[in-house]
């Protein structure tokens, strides 16, 4: 994915919106421009500047020689299709800080990530949650990330094959983006235009802010990039981050958009 189908999901999600919850404004999202990032983790386009931010940090020296980066769905967090309840993350969340503490050490960094995905191809299907991470390549920690899923999820943990073999900038970005349709039995993933189903997404996350669903160590802010900072673990991405400036719809993209479903 990419800013442009970013700003082409929140256009839809907005009028989702009004007509599936037309006399509710505590379900519209806050103003965004590229002036003033709304950090609302319902916006899409935030979440592609956070995308942008993150793998620009783990493709540069400061990220050091390489890195490892995986995904596992969560069977026991989902909700059936045309269901519009709010999901409850908190045990997500929770997870990805047990497993940032187990990998921290002097000179590490670690960012993890959550969101919901439809877990169908193109289509109506049951809303599930994900997780994904990146951090320094070390073997030996994939031993202690599967070990914390396991220990409080069980056996409702699968891990996921990466939808696409050389993303745009992170493996399983469009977690962040918060609206893919993607599956199980094949690695790849689209991105959501139906109004409807954006908007159905939207309800699904409820109101919170980009930061609830990133965990960091290791990591700060300096202007619009992320930096390498051993020792920092407090919360990161909540009122510090300055959106990347972007331009408008690229010409694909505005052909994309003519050819959307309504």
């Amino acid at each position: 994915m990419n800013y442009d189908i970013a700003v082409l999901q929140r256009r839809r999600l907005l009028a989702g919106i009004e007509i599936y919850k037309p006399n509710d404004p505590t379900h519209t999202l806050p103003a965004c421009d590229e002036r003033n990032s709304c950090m609302d983790g319902r916006c899409p386009t935030c979440g592609s500047r956070l995308v942008h931010a993150l793998g620009a940090f783990a493709r540069s020296d400061g990220a050091g020689h390489g890195y490892s980066s995986g995904g596992f769905l969560l069977n026991s967090f989902s909700v059936p299709e045309n269901c519009d309840d709010k999901l409850d993350t908190s045990a997500v969340r929770s997870a990805l800080e047990e497993i940032s503490f187990r990998l921290e050490d002097w000179s590490s960094w670690f960012v993890g990530w959550f969101g919901i995905f439809v877990d169908s191809w193109g289509g109506n299907g049951r809303k599930v949650v994900a997780l994904a991470f990146v951090y320094p390549r070390d073997f030996s920690n994939d031993t202690i990330i599967k070990g914390v899923l396991l220990k409080r999820f069980g056996r409702s943990v699968r891990r996921l094959p990466f939808w696409q073999a050389f993303p745009n900038m992170l493996h399983f970005e469009e977690l962040l983006y918060g609206y893919t349709y993607a599956s199980m039995s094949r690695p790849e993933a689209e991105p959501v235009f139906d109004r409807f189903r954006l908007a159905e997404l939207a309800l699904n996350y409820g109101q919170h802010c980009i930061a609830d669903r990133v965990v960091t160590h290791g990591l700060s802010i300096k202007g619009s990039a992320v930096v390498a900072s051993p020792g920092t673990s407090w919360q990161q991405f909540r009122d510090k981050f300055s959106p990347r400036k972007r331009g408008n719809l690229t010409w694909s993209t505005a052909q994309l958009q003519e050819n959307a479903p309504l």
